[in-house]
């Protein structure tokens, strides 16, 4: 078999596994997605927060929180 003949049965066998494993899920019933109000549960608590464990090497500081609010934040450059 040649280099362009198995070039193009992959695509075609990727297609039919992906159209078999979508029968097999519409014969067996996708599992039902069930929407909750969230005024039907009450308000929820939370329990207390664990506290915040700097790593042995690097301790947290208030000259570092300081700092931190004057480092730039990269932006997300956006492609559209």
């Amino acid at each position: 078999m040649g280099k362009k003949t198995r070039l193009m049965i992959l695509p075609i066998c990727l297609l039919l596994a992906g159209w078999v494993v979508i029968r097999a899920l519409a014969q067996e019933g996708a599992p039902r997605i069930i929407q909750i109000n969230v005024n039907q549960l009450g308000p929820q608590r939370l329990g207390p927060l664990p506290a915040v464990v700097s790593p042995p090497g690097n301790p947290t500081s208030s000259l570092k929180i300081h700092l931190h609010t004057f480092i730039p934040k990269p932006r997300r450059i956006d492609r559209k």
